[in-house]
């Protein structure tokens, strides 16, 4: 029963918070590329939704160990790509 109640609230945090999120994105874009912008934001939270439960499953049998350094491998790769991918040398050009 706990199981239920907090999967039930979990998916009430999401149907609460999406819209908003969604129209955050969409306040922040450009007329011109709104529409791009909110297709891009709306396919990127729906196919982490979709891939979730698959890739759970998937690495279920997993050690805990490799879970770990699987999640840190991750957090690593995000990190580089948020120091070094596109737009970081405008951010450093206007400093």
């Amino acid at each position: 029963m706990a199981l239920l109640s907090a999967s039930f609230l979990f998916v009430a945090g999401i149907g609460i918070s999406v819209p908003s999120l969604i129209a955050q994105v969409a306040s922040v874009s450009n007329a011109s590329t709104r529409g791009l912008a909110v297709a891009l934001y709306t396919f990127v939270l729906f196919i982490g939704a979709s891939l979730g439960p698959w890739l759970a499953q998937q690495t279920a049998n997993l050690p805990l160990e490799s879970m770990y350094l699987l999640l840190a491998g991750l957090l690593g790769c995000c990190a580089m790509y948020a120091l070094t991918g596109p737009g970081t040398e405008k951010h450093a050009q206007a400093n």
